[in-house]
């Protein structure tokens, strides 16, 4: 049993460490490649590391605010994930995968209205089936959970004016001025 301790602390001895990680000797599209896996691996303080030392280099563009933005919504920092997507689409607003992670986003900070729209700019771009259905699923959510209200107000009051009569005080007949009575004028 020792044996076998020592031998599961070499291995892990020699396992490379995410900090000794230099990006020096990799491309932009490595970083991102490896910043991705570490997202997907929840290490998003090692990824966030890269992500910053790309963005001080002036590297990785629309595709690392991407991944900044899906670490910001595995944080719940749903304001942060919101600006990133939309900083993205607002220099390509072509990007589908970008659009229904900000309707996803939106949708989570309960902006329904909004969300819906972007679902609905999302589809509008033919993505495939799998895709409409999850949307659809989404769209029905939003539909489920909206407030309903409807305000009705009625009023009713006895019509005292049966034969339409005018309110005036004076009218003219053949040119020749008439004053009415309080009996013939109309009443509410």
């Amino acid at each position: 049993a020792a044996g076998q301790k020592q031998l599961a602390q070499k291995k892990r001895a020699a396992e490379p460490q995410p900090q000794s990680i230099r990006i020096e000797n990799l491309t932009e599209k490595d970083v991102l490649a490896i910043t991705g896996e570490l997202i997907d691996a929840g290490r998003y303080d090692e990824a966030l590391t890269l992500l910053d030392r790309s963005a001080a280099d002036g590297v990785g563009g629309p595709e690392r605010d991407f991944l900044d933005g899906m670490i910001a919504m595995a944080r719940k920092d749903y304001g942060r994930a919101e600006a990133m997507f939309r900083k993205i689409l607002s220099g390509d607003p072509k990007l589908v995968r970008v659009r229904l992670e900000l309707a996803r986003t939106l949708f989570l900070q309960k902006k329904d209205e909004q969300a819906d729209y972007q679902f609905r700019l999302a589809i509008a771009e033919n993505p495939p089936e799998a895709v409409i259905r999850n949307v659809a699923r989404f769209r029905e959510m939003i539909r489920a959970r909206r407030a309903w209200r409807f305000n009705l107000e009625l009023g009713l009051a006895p019509d005292t004016n049966i034969n339409s009569a005018t309110d005036q005080t004076r009218i003219d007949i053949f040119g020749l001025p008439f004053q009415l009575s309080e009996d013939s004028r109309a009443r509410s």
